[in-house]
């Protein structure tokens, strides 16, 4: 059972009933208390003119606020918490991951409090962490301009094997783009449906023939057995990207981009490093194959605070 501190009002009826000739158990009954709180706290808090509610209730306060948690970051720990934090990782992917590794038990909310000391302190690791908005703009929307041409004949998702479903096996990816500056450069991105491994190439423009090349560049090295992508135009081409994979592709529903979740949920992962509006014309090709690595080193929750490269590699030794 916790223990719950005396009140004010409580230390008040404890001097009247020992005013009233009341013994320290009759009081303690009274009150609902144990003998011994009630012991304890007359014999720390009487003076000669006995017991004392005022002085005991801000000595107990004065005792409370000079006790200080001992700093569980501190050391080795907080040297590595703070190497993690400026590789964008979470809080809570830092516990998972010190937990899985270490055996270290570090509570996200020790990690966020540490964070809160050091923004006080004039730090600045809280700009590592992410600010997602509570609004969003409307996904059709965000591709306005994608709209003309749009085909109808995608081979719908609900065609799709079941398999896909159960993440099981490597090769089954999900493809986007991240849009930067109105009409200039995009990200392409690709990422595994079962590891999570993501594969980000950058795009001149929204036009099919690049998105075709640059999505075959990306996976040649890698098993293909299917691609599920949004409705934009620049994934007209994807008969040749078929055949050039051997893979088949197919197209999530319109307007329910949630049936690419785990590319939709990867791209604003890849949106804390580039913000909407990004001119991408800026960000060299090393730059972006540096945040694809960070984010396949990254621990993620949904597998189990492994990196999505440590469960690729794991899965594909068992292939061969």
């Amino acid at each position: 059972m916790r223990y719950k501190r005396l009140t004010r009002e409580e230390r008040y009826q404890i001097q009247a009933l020992i005013k009233s000739g009341l013994s320290i158990r009759k009081t303690a009954d009274t009150l609902g208390r144990s003998a011994s709180t009630i012991s304890r706290e007359i014999h720390r808090n009487s003076s000669v003119r006995g017991y004392r509610p005022v002085m005991a209730h801000e000595q107990s306060l004065n005792r409370r606020t000079d006790v200080h948690p001992p700093l569980r970051i501190q050391g080795e720990i907080e040297a590595r918490v703070r190497r993690l934090l400026l590789k964008r990782w979470s809080p809570e992917q830092i516990s998972g991951r010190l937990r899985l590794k270490e055996h270290i038990r570090l509570a996200p909310e020790t990690i966020y409090s540490y964070i809160y000391r050091d923004f006080k302190s004039g730090g600045s690791l809280h700009v590592n962490l992410r600010r997602n908005r509570k609004r969003r703009r409307s996904h059709a929307a965000g591709r306005a301009y994608k709209r003309c041409g749009r085909r109808l004949t995608y081979p719908p998702i609900s065609t799709r094997p079941s398999i896909v479903e159960a993440r099981r096996r490597l090769g089954d990816y999900e493809r986007d783009t991240v849009l930067g500056k109105f009409q200039g450069p995009v990200l392409l991105t690709i990422v595994d449906r079962a590891s999570r491994l993501t594969f980000i190439g950058k795009v001149e423009r929204i036009d099919a023939k690049l998105t075709d090349l640059k999505t075959v560049q990306l996976l040649k090295r890698n098993p293909v057995h299917t691609i599920t992508n949004d409705n934009g135009p620049e994934f007209a081409n994807y008969k040749v990207t078929s055949k050039k994979l051997k893979a088949p592709i197919y197209f999530n529903d319109p307007y329910s981009s949630w049936q690419r979740g785990t590319n939709e949920n990867t791209n604003g992962l890849i949106r804390q490093f580039y913000p909407k509006g990004t001119d991408f014309t800026k960000i060299s090709v090393n730059d972006i194959k540096k945040v694809q690595t960070l984010l396949n080193q990254r621990p993620r929750k949904c597998l189990g605070f492994q990196t999505p490269q440590e469960v690729h590699n794991q899965k594909s030794q068992v292939l061969h």
